[in-house]
């Protein structure tokens, strides 16, 4: 007999994010937003095992699916696994070997499939990838247009300084270009051109910039500063947070704010190792090389006990500061210092000469901190989080700071705000945390620098800003910190919720999910869904999908982030939810979650096989269903909110629903092949979705086979069993009628069955286990029986041997019945054949022996 196996197959429906603004595409396309040339900037797609779209395929997918020329290429930047296990993988845009400037683009998925991609890919079309001018005619260009007084790669001291940091003698501030295609912004065509690319460091002014130079007519078109500042004009005793212990050491000079640890969790496994925290005092200069250290005679940096206490105090707060912010991304985040990677910490305290401004320095990734002018030094707890937050963003997502119409500087600006309120809320709780700067105000007129929580209050001391994409205060002139607030308030929302209406005129509502949920969002998102030109919806799409993936989809989490999202005037509201059974056993409740704010009415409908109970009207509606049909129903609470209609829709199951199910050859472990007729494997199917998860308990799973070759009941098989596979021993080709039952806990009967019939003929082995080292279990599976007897009177009987690879018998004999044993305890290890017949024909496989 020949004997075949049924499985089950599990049809998951997908489930759909909902970005109310989009369309999604028909077949395994979820979702798909273009920009405003056309190019798909993000998509999410359902997990279909039969598509090509495989993370191992992901450079040859992204170039279908964004259309890319053969002059494109793909080159990977960064991988990483989070904790749900889904990778993510960054790609850069190069063109014809060359690298695009801030063209990103991400994949993200989980065994091996594509789920999610998002980033800019850009259609690069240009004359030449030839430069007209050399790297030195280029560099001159920039340096003219820089127009400094003095180089940092002209001073000796900084070329000390640049080799100490970078623990590299060949390190130097003189700048070396690249070849990239860049967009042309000064200029104003923003259109891409091949240019040379240089970082151009400057003592007289002190900056530090990034400068592209066209590579064939030396004109500068684009300058990215890389100095990111606080802009405004306005046990150690700290300054701003009280009497506070940090970690210092000793040296010939006595002990200097200096710090070199490790840092460990309860369980005493290190998660940071030798990340020195070091503050030093530049001597309001702006020469890192010229600083010194702040040195004390003792280990009590307080007044009394530090001879320059009263002009040096604010070197405390920095050093304390830096070690709470590096102490939250280790404790909260798992991350080790800023890059990750355990990158050391310096602190240039009374840098420059009444400078009211704090920087990260992102070329030298240190810190600089100014002693104000009509303002108090830039030493608070919040200015250090937002100034080293910015090195979070440089190590993450990167997000190009200039003002080009991406908005990226607004979102790198705003996330370093949201990260200074998280490490208050963790460090310093008792802290006003959504007012950004109190501290170092002196004007009695403000409070802060910036309101998250209020971003358009007169209080702030940079006056207000925008609470509303492009709503009023917004900068059309594209400032970071004063569109950075559109951000901040979105966090604001998501975390501690609030109703109002925006600047669009549209209501909100928002549930607050508590800041510790809120940051694992903005860490996911920075970490894995940004790509360095990423504007607002980008940011939108990125934050959404970062919460679908920790807290899944329909949650409050996605559902407070989206309509925090529609509160700042970007997107439409998440979907009101229908919550209730998916298949109906007897009358059911159904409620609706997350109504549409400012709600006027509501009503329900009901497909023709459902009738309501009672609850019209309301957000709980009782329904009951008719069980004489076998369908697929729909359950649309509609309603009228702030005179606009939303509406949603629930699918439910009511009676009999088919599953699928395949014919597995247990020798191949594959459906049959190479029919010789349609007859051969022939599936006459039930509606073949189910949303039912099936369930565990094999007794809910009944199958029947029977014989359908003739009408006459003296040909009639029938066989049946339980289980998720049914093993099936045919007495010829056929055709059989299997049906299988389902009876699960839902108290429903469903049921599909098949016709199918073989036209394969003769005896077949299996062998098992295969390596074998002692014994080894031969079963013969024979489909040679007439097609009316169902069982042979007796059993066949069958001569054996095992041949070598050079067909020398190291066995022969003959078995009785279709499974035996045979010992290879005595043959070598090595590849053999099993050779089987009945006198008529003859079979073979192979067998490994291995001891």
């Amino acid at each position: 007999m020949k004997t075949y196996i049924l499985k089950m197959i599990n049809l998951f429906v997908a489930l759909w994010i909902y970005f109310p603004t989009l369309n999604a595409q028909q077949g395994d396309t979820l979702f798909i937003q273009r920009g405003r040339e056309g190019k798909i900037g993000f998509a999410i797609f359902a997990v279909n095992e039969n598509s090509d779209r495989k993370m191992k395929n992901d450079t040859v997918f992204l170039k279908s699916i964004l259309k890319a020329k053969k002059e494109d290429r793909f080159r990977l930047k960064s991988e990483a696994t989070d904790e749900m296990g889904i990778t993510h993988k960054k790609y850069l845009q190069y063109y014809k070997g060359i690298k695009v400037d801030n063209a990103e683009y991400l994949v993200h998925g989980r065994n091996n499939n594509i789920e999610v991609i998002n980033g800019d890919f850009q259609d690069i079309s240009i004359e030449t990838i030839e430069p007209t001018i050399t790297e030195q005619q280029a560099l001159k260009k920039a340096l003219e247009y820089v127009g400094a007084k003095k180089y940092k790669w002209e001073d000796p001291n900084m070329e000390r300084f640049i080799k100490q940091l970078q623990n590299n003698p060949n390190a130097t501030y003189y700048p070396s270009g690249e070849l990239v295609i860049s967009k042309d912004y000064l200029k104003g065509s923003n259109s891409f051109k091949l240019s040379w690319q240089f970082t151009i460091s400057s003592m007289e002014p002190d900056n530090e910039q990034m400068i592209f130079v066209n590579a064939v007519n030396g004109e500068v078109i684009r300058d990215v500063p890389l100095i990111l500042s606080a802009n405004t004009s306005g046990s150690v005793q700290t300054r701003y947070s009280g009497t506070q212990t940090i970690t210092n050491d000793s040296y010939s000079n006595g002990f200097r704010l200096f710090e070199s640890r490790n840092t460990t969790l309860g369980n005493n496994l290190i998660i940071r190792n030798n990340v020195t925290i070091h503050t030093l005092n530049c001597l309001n200069g702006t020469n890192y090389a010229n600083a010194t250290e702040f040195s004390n005679t003792n280990t009590n940096w307080t007044s009394g006990n530090w001879a320059t206490f009263a002009q040096n105090q604010v070197a405390l707060d920095a050093h304390w500061g830096a070690e709470k912010v590096i102490d939250y991304w280790t404790n909260v985040h798992s991350r080790n210092s800023l890059n990750n990677s355990g990158l050391n910490i310096t602190n240039y305290v009374h840098y420059n000469v009444g400078w009211g401004n704090a920087q990260w320095d992102s070329n030298n990734k240190v810190m600089c901190y100014g002693d104000g002018t009509t303002s108090n030094p830039f030493t608070s707890l919040d200015i250090i989080a937002h100034e080293m937050g910015h090195g979070i963003t440089q190590f993450t997502a990167n997000l190009a700071y200039d003002n080009n119409p991406a908005e990226s500087a607004a979102l790198n600006e705003g996330f370093s705000d949201i990260w200074a309120a998280c490490v208050k809320a963790w460090a310093a709780p008792n802290k006003p945390i959504w007012l950004m700067g109190g501290e170092i105000v002196i004007n009695p007129f403000f409070n802060c620098i910036r309101n998250m929580q209020n971003p358009k209050s007169n209080l702030a001391s940079e006056g207000p800003h925008p609470n509303t994409y492009h709503g009023e205060f917004w900068s059309n002139a594209n400032e970071p910190h004063f569109n950075s607030t559109v951000l901040s308030y979105w966090f604001y929302l998501v975390c501690e919720g609030g109703a109002g209406t925006n600047d669009n005129g549209d209501a909100y509502n928002i549930v607050g999910i508590g800041i510790n949920k809120g940051e694992r969002i903005a860490y996911q998102t920075v970490l894995y869904y940004l790509n360095s030109s990423a504007n607002y919806t980008a940011a939108r799409n990125a934050t959404i999908q970062a919460a679908t993936a920790i807290f899944g989809t329909n949650s409050q989490e996605v559902v407070s982030v989206t309509n925090a999202w529609h509160a700042v005037g970007i997107g439409n509201m998440y979907p009101p939810i229908i919550s209730g059974p998916s298949q109906l056993c007897s009358t059911a409740i159904y409620s609706i979650s997350n109504p549409p704010s400012g709600t006027a009415s509501i009503i329900w409908t009901v497909s023709s096989h459902l009738s309501i109970v009672s609850g019209q009207g309301t957000t709980s509606l009782t329904v009951n269903y008719d069980p004489r049909y076998a369908t697929r129903e729909n359950i649309t609470a509609s309603f009228l909110a702030n005179g606009q209609s939303v509406a949603a829709t629930k699918q439910v199951e009511i009676g009999s629903v088919g599953f699928n199910f395949v014919l597995t050859d247990p020798i191949t472990g594959n459906p049959p092949t190479n029919p010789v007729n349609e007859r051969d494997y022939i599936f006459s199917m039930k509606p073949q979705l189910i949303t039912l998860t099936p369930s565990q308990n094999e007794a809910d799973y009944y199958w029947t086979l029977t014989y359908a070759g003739k009408s006459s009941s003296s040909y009639v098989y029938t066989t049946s069993g339980y289980g998720k596979d049914f093993y099936v021993n045919v007495p010829d080709p056929g055709p059989y009628k299997i049906t299988l039952n389902y009876n699960g806990d839902d108290c429903i009967e469903r049921y599909t069955e098949a016709i199918f019939s073989f036209n394969e003929r003769g005896i077949f082995l299996g062998i098992s286990p295969n390596p074998v080292s002692a014994e080894v279990t031969v079963e013969v599976i024979d489909n040679t029986d007439s097609p009316y007897d169902a069982v042979r009177s007796t059993e066949p009987t069958y001569t054996v041997q095992i041949v070598n690879l050079y067909g020398i018998k190291a066995y022969s004999g003959t078995k009785r019945g279709n499974k035996f044993n045979l010992s290879v305890s005595s043959l070598s290890n090595g590849i053999y054949d099993v050779i089987v017949s009945d006198g008529i024909q003859t079979c073979q496989e192979k067998l490994i022996v291995k001891h």
